[in-house]
């Protein structure tokens, strides 16, 4: 039986559309499976740890000892009168800073009849009014005292620091003071002051388990006395390796450090030494451009593979 031509027509377009949904049917199911296959190697991938490394790196490593003090002066002058009289044109105050040969106040005789100017009394040394026991006005007699000047030239600093510490301190040992330390978070702290050990008593207080030492100044300015700060030592300067004490990990009484190797991690037995400002010394264990783990966010078992943070690796001493 023949079909005319607009029924063969449609039987065509039927079977050209019947091909379309096969056609696109067989796309849609190569396209889904690729992308499953796609999302499973990434979810494969997001379940490994991100972690980020530091490459160890010998630094140059010391100890650090610092221990609070206060500044003392031996030089004391006492500046009295040579002329009976009032005091008056008193120029001076509490803590004030004077110089040799700088006008204090003036001394008047109020005697009848009296024809001598007024006498006036200088500052013999340089330092600072520690004392003042006049006031405008006061009469005095020959001799009186009128002030004492502590005289900075000979600040001293003094420690009173436990026997243990003692051990390490020698004299002539340099150190830097620090002013401003001890007064909390908010206080500023001034340009330290590079000082060293002038003696270290000999005997200790039995009371308090303290040896006093003390510190002269080698440049700058200590303060007046009275003022309270801290000095800093630093002695056996070595090189060696040093890590964040939140990379350290334990086992019983082991201590290992995540190393990291062909993107594998190993747990890695170390020997630590002294640790300071959340830093630790790390003895054994680890060689020079050994990666070690500082933070991941998962927890690592040996031989786990990781991803390595991008924005890695970590400087040391940071």
């Amino acid at each position: 039986m023949k079909l005319k031509s607009s029924a063969r027509v449609f039987v065509l377009l039927a079977l050209l559309t019947i091909g379309g949904f096969g056609a696109r049917k067989w796309y849609f199911h190569i396209r889904s499976k690729e992308q499953n296959q796609l999302s499973q190697t990434k979810s494969g991938e997001s379940e490994k740890p991100v972690v980020q490394l530091q490459r160890m790196e010998p630094i140059e490593l010391f100890d650090v000892f610092v221990a609070p003090g206060v500044v003392r002066s031996d030089g004391l002058t006492q500046v009295t009168t040579f002329s009976e009289g009032l005091v008056s044109n008193c120029k001076i105050r509490l803590g004030q800073a004077v110089v040799k040969g700088q006008l204090l106040c003036t001394i008047e005789n109020d005697n009848p009849g009296n024809t001598f100017l007024p006498f006036p009394v200088e500052a013999p040394v340089s330092g600072r009014i520690g004392e003042i026991q006049v006031n405008a006005g006061a009469r005095l007699n020959k001799g009186d005292k009128i002030a004492t000047i502590i005289r900075s030239s000979v600040s001293k600093i003094e420690l009173d620091v436990h026997v243990d510490d003692a051990r390490r301190l020698r004299p002539g040992q340099s150190g830097t003071w620090t002013t401003g330390a001890m007064g909390g978070a908010d206080s500023k702290a001034e340009k330290p002051t590079s000082v060293k050990i002038s003696a270290i008593a000999p005997m200790p207080n039995m009371t308090t388990r303290t040896v006093r030492v003390e510190l002269t100044p080698e440049k700058g300015d200590p303060g007046i006395p009275g003022t309270l700060g801290s000095v800093r030592f630093s002695f056996n300067s070595r090189s060696g390796f040093e890590i964040v004490d939140d990379a350290l990990q334990y086992r019983g009484t082991n201590t290992f450090l995540r190393t990291v190797a062909n993107s594998k991690v190993h747990w890695q037995p170390v020997k630590l030494g002294r640790s300071q400002k959340g830093k630790t010394e790390i003895i054994s264990g680890i060689q020079n451009g050994d990666l070690v783990v500082i933070e991941s966010n998962k927890f690592l078992s040996d031989g786990d593979e990781i991803v390595v943070k991008s924005d890695t690796y970590a400087k040391k001493g940071k």
